[in-house]
This record gives C-alpha cells, sequence and structure tokens, in this order.
C-alpha cells in the first residue's frame, strides 16, 4: 500500500512540475507533448523525424554504417569498411550515437559555447547503449579520458564539453571501479579553429599537440581507455588523442562520440 501511494504521490508531483516547467525540445525549444514517443529522447516530434541515429550493420572497426549485412563473411571481425580494410585504424572501435546533420551540431554548439551544460546528460543517454556492452567485455579496467582542451579555451569557456559528457556517461553505470580522470591528456600547443580544414590540414596542425600528462603514466598502463568527444569529423583530432595515450602504454582506446560526419 504504502509504494503505491508513493508511485502516485511522485506522479502528482511529477504532473505538477511538468505543467509549470514542461519538457522543452532541446534542438527547437517547442514543448514536448508527454505522451510523444520522442519525449524520452528530448526531442519534439518534428524534430525527432529530422534525427538520425547510427544502427547496424556497421563496420566491426570503425562503427561506420555499411550499405549492407555482410553475413557471407561469418567471421565478425572480417566485416570491416574499405577505408578500414585498407588502413586499419589507430583506434579500437568508434561508438557515435547520430549521423552528423545540422540538429546535433546546433546541440552541440550550445553545449560548448552557449553554457547549456544540461546537454551533457543528454548526449549521455544516447551513448549509453553502447556501455553495456563495452563494460561487459573490458570490465572494470576502463578509464574515462575526455579530449581535452588548451588551456587558454579551458580558462574562456570555463568547462571542457567533452569532460561533461565522459561526467555523465559515467553516472549512468554507476561503477565505483571505472574512473574519470579529465587531465589524462592535455594539449601543449594551442592550434587554430579546424573549421574548413581537410584531413591532412587538421593532422599537420594536430601534430605534436596533445600529450599524457606524466602523472597518469602508470595509471594508463595496460588498461581501456574509452575517449569522449562530442563530434567526429575527420578523426584527427582523435588520433592524435590516441597515439598519446598508446604510446603511454594504452591496450586498448574506443572513441565515444555524440555525432560523426560519415561521408
Amino acid at each position: 500500500m504504502y509504494k503505491i501511494l508513493h508511485m502516485g504521490l511522485n506522479k502528482a508531483r511529477q504532473t505538477v512540475i511538468d505543467s509549470i516547467l514542461p519538457l522543452r525540445c532541446v534542438s527547437c525549444g517547442d514543448i514536448v507533448n508527454g505522451s510523444s514517443h520522442s519525449q524520452q529522447s528530448g526531442f519534439c516530434p518534428n524534430c525527432w523525424s529530422d534525427v538520425k541515429f547510427i544502427t547496424p550493420p556497421w563496420c566491426i572497426s570503425c562503427s561506420r554504417p555499411l550499405a549492407y549485412e555482410m553475413e557471407h563473411i561469418r567471421d565478425k571481425d572480417e566485416r570491416k569498411c574499405m577505408a578500414c580494410l585498407q588502413e586499419a585504424p589507430l583506434h579500437d572501435g568508434i561508438r557515435a550515437a547520430l549521423y552528423y546533420n545540422d540538429i546535433p551540431r546546433d546541440i552541440i554548439l550550445k553545449l560548448k559555447y552557449s553554457g547549456r551544460i544540461g546537454i551533457a546528460d543528454l548526449v549521455a543517454d544516447h551513448l549509453n547503449r553502447f556501455l553495456h556492452d563495452d563494460v561487459e567485455r573490458f570490465g572494470d579496467d576502463i578509464l574515462f579520458v575526455p579530449v581535452p582542451l588548451h588551456w587558454t579555451r579551458l580558462w574562456k569557456r570555463s568547462y571542457n564539453q567533452s569532460a561533461l559528457i565522459a561526467d555523465a556517461l559515467l553516472k549512468t553505470i554507476k561503477n565505483e571501479n571505472i574512473k574519470h580522470h579529465p587531465d589524462i591528456l592535455k594539449r601543449i600547443k594551442r592550434t587554430p579553429p579546424l573549421i574548413g580544414k581537410n584531413s591532412k590540414q587538421r593532422r599537420k596542425i594536430l601534430k605534436n599537440s596533445i600529450t599524457v600528462n606524466d602523472k597518469y603514466r602508470e595509471v594508463i598502463k595496460d588498461r581501456s581507455i574509452i575517449l569522449v568527444d562530442d563530434v567526429y569529423t575527420s578523426g584527427a583530432t582523435t588520433d592524435a588523442c590516441v597515439k598519446a595515450l598508446k604510446l603511454a602504454g594504452a591496450k586498448k582506446v574506443i572513441i565515444y562520440c555524440w555525432t560523426r560526419v560519415i561521408k
């Protein structure tokens, strides 16, 4: 009886809260209908219809969507896209929730530049679908590591959006043995904005710009790393991070990002 009463009071309280502070779409700001199937996602029905989730079949190496399921290849470890067959990536997998388009781009810009830090929780909710399998596979030796900002950008912005996402992800798994160290990686060079640069130019700009904080070298050794970023574009930034982590002895580095560019 007490449990039923408690549930009833919680429902009534939530109804009052929803009427005073209705849930609004994280993209357009419209009120999200409580009966909508998209409510859990944070989007209104209109924006939800324009959001495209990345789903299988995908490359076992980089999670790039494949045009068809490679059922004729019995060994799942060999179901790779052409890019990964031609050149093995530095990382050990990419987990991305959404295709990159106007909506996820604009939402990430709100997180990065408009102080909408609550968006990190939304991003974590969408990435959480990958965590269970990775925790099962790698166990308690996982470390969450965000892609770093140069100290001048961090001082100006006051937070690292990738670190906020990593914090939010950590809360979703509730495992005290899995840690998040926001300062494992550091940018030792202030690089110019990469917008408009091609992959080759980005890699040249980022060369020798990211390193491991010396005090964490023993912590990293033989550990599995979840490298957290907001957007995966060419892979130049994450490759620089992966290279630094593996040089320091990391066993595996898996990239988690909310949205990725698919060409």
